[in-house]
């Protein structure tokens, strides 16, 4: 039989757990949106930038394999390069986190 400061330490560590187990629920719900957030955003830069690039003026280049990263062109790569290594850095993370739980 239990007494009844038994009970109550048990109604409090029952009660403790429970809290623990909403916040790591909370804190998942938060990282797996985040993460779907940052794809959809780098989806939607991804297709802006497409079409910016495309309707840039190419004339200049005359067919050669010309350093693209000097040319007055150049800022729509550079941009979708800084994208994709944020993406890369998202997926690390979100599959280091998922490793770890």
């Amino acid at each position: 039989m239990l007494t009844n400061e038994e009970r109550i330490a048990a109604m409090h560590s029952r009660a403790e757990q429970l809290e623990k187990e909403k916040q790591q629920k909370f804190a998942r719900r938060m990282q797996v949106s985040s993460v779907a957030a940052g794809f959809v955003l780098v989806i939607l830069l991804a297709a802006f930038l497409s079409d910016v690039t495309g309707r840039l003026d190419t004339d200049g280049m005359n067919g050669n394999m010309n350093a693209s990263i000097l040319s007055d062109t150049a800022a729509g790569t550079v941009v979708i390069a800084i994208i994709a290594f944020m993406l890369g850095i998202a997926v690390t993370v979100f599959c280091y986190k998922i490793k770890r739980k």
